[in-house]
């Protein structure tokens, strides 16, 4: 975490509740702000060893917006969602959030507060994502026990395939054709659970790639088909209580793209073809498969393909006029994603800055050109690239970023206590700012949590910048 910024005079706690502190209007800290020293470009050497508290603003913050303490939202902003969608609680049980209700998301394995979970739209493509004994699933020497566990969201539906006692022989279920076109890149997930079996493979014979992996460790193993290989992406998540959630990513080939959607096979710890016992098999649960390189939080499905609206987070009008300096200020925030978009390089915006037309005027995001970096920039109404910072760190997937800009030093930066990096090409005078979008910039979304996000109406130093990202 950040580190703290409620220790210095004046200021709020960064985990106060979201109501009246989540704001100060520029008014009431008139008196700050006009005695306050100016930020400069000073002490650009400082290291993370050398801070200290004295190193904290010495001005409050305008816009303190901590959600993974507080797990609300303040009135001030503008929160939508479309659709019900689902997030894990403080014991990790997967929940439903209604329509337009914020997800204050957890780790299910540690029950971390991983802040507000933000993602664009996506459809689960697979129908009966829980029912594994209806007959959209087929059954090849297998059984189906259905609601024999208790799965992720807490729920006795969790269902068992058994394996028949056919010799040498593979024991799969799997879902038919999508009727995707070839070249369409698709991410497949499934929760599953150690039974007397405790290895598993998923994949798709249509890429004839996937993974394999021990339930009984968590950790990914060969797929052990034969004439498959491993997915050039794949991936497990501990869910807690034995589940795991497993995905791979592929690109569908051949005239249909993908003959069947995705395949379980019950693995003997060496290989799916196998003599069967006729009793033995493992726990299985939320089959979903969606277009894009990552898969999203699980979307359930019944008797037809369900999609998931975006959620959309913003603060418009006098809301954000209220805190937000247009001469010069500063942004601190502190953010995660778990998988990286390796196709695009605008996706994963963290935030996006307009003056109320469809482009972004400042922005920070996480693409993936050139390998994984934070980019932060700047634009004009017409899309010319004014100036920015782009590849200021590598392989990153959470972090936090202080960003200031004002018109002596354009655009500076420190992420996670580092020195501070700096582009003045440009001038911040030439643009006027009217919303802020959280978590999408436009059109592309996060797809991940914003811890916090704090806003000072001031430029603020580079040893403060450095502080305030400092673990």
């Amino acid at each position: 975490m950040a580190k703290a910024i409620g220790t210095a005079p004046n200021q709020v706690p960064s985990n106060s509740n979201l109501g009246d502190l989540a704001y100060r209007n520029k008014a009431q800290i008139a008196g700050e702000f006009a005695t306050a020293a100016q930020g400069t470009t000073a002490d650009t050497a400082l290291q993370p060893a050398d801070l200290g508290a004295t190193d904290l603003p010495d001005i409050s913050p305008t816009l303190n917006l901590d959600f993974a303490n507080a797990q609300s939202i303040t009135s001030k902003t503008t929160y939508t969602r479309a659709s019900t969608a689902t997030y894990y609680d403080a014991n990790g049980t997967l929940q439903t959030a209604a329509v337009d209700a914020p997800r204050f998301d957890h780790d299910p394995a540690t029950g971390e507060r991983l802040g507000i979970l933000l993602e664009e739209q996506r459809t689960n493509l697979l129908t009966y994502s829980e029912q594994f004994d209806n007959a959209a699933w087929a059954k090849v020497r297998s059984t189906i026990t259905a609601n024999a566990a208790t799965a992720p969201d807490g729920t006795t539906t969790a269902d068992k395939i058994v394996e028949d006692t056919t010799a040498s022989s593979t024991h799969p279920v799997y879902q038919g054709s999508t009727g995707f076109a070839a070249g369409v890149t698709a991410t497949a997930s499934v929760f599953l659970k150690a039974g007397e079996r405790t290895f598993v493979s998923i994949g798709s014979p249509a890429s004839a790639t996937g993974t394999g992996v021990n339930l009984t460790t968590g950790e990914l193993v060969d797929v052990n088909v034969p004439g498959w290989t491993n997915a050039a992406t794949r991936s497990v998540t501990d869910i807690g209580g034995g589940w795991y959630r497993v995905y791979y990513s592929f690109t569908t080939v051949g005239s249909d793209g993908l003959s069947d959607a995705l395949r379980i096979f019950p693995n003997n710890g060496t290989t799916t073809s196998y003599t069967g016992d006729g009793t033995s098999g493992l726990y299985v649960w939320g089959a979903q498969l969606e277009v894009g390189s990552f898969p999203t939080s699980y979307i359930k499905t019944e008797a037809s393909q369900v999609t998931r609206s975006a959620d959309n987070l913003s603060i418009t009008g006098t809301n954000f006029s209220d805190f937000y300096n247009q001469s010069e200020g500063t942004f601190v925030c502190e953010w995660g994603i778990k998988d990286v978009d390796s196709t695009s390089d605008i996706s994963h915006q963290i935030f996006g800055l307009t003056d109320g037309g469809s482009l972004p005027i400042i922005a920070a995001r996480m693409g993936y050109s050139a390998g994984r970096r934070l980019r932060y920039y700047a634009q004009d109404a017409g899309s010319t690239f004014e100036y920015g910072l782009n590849g200021v760190v590598t392989a990153a997937t959470e972090g936090r970023f202080a960003l200031a800009y004002s018109p002596s030093s354009s655009f500076r930066v420190s992420e996670d206590g580092a020195t501070v990096v700096e582009d003045n090409t440009g001038s911040i005078a030439d643009f006027t700012i009217s919303q802020i979008s959280i978590g999408l910039n436009t059109s592309s979304y996060l797809n991940g949590h914003i811890k916090s996000l704090t806003y000072y109406p001031r430029a603020l130093t580079n040893a403060q910048l450095q502080s305030l990202t400092t673990e």
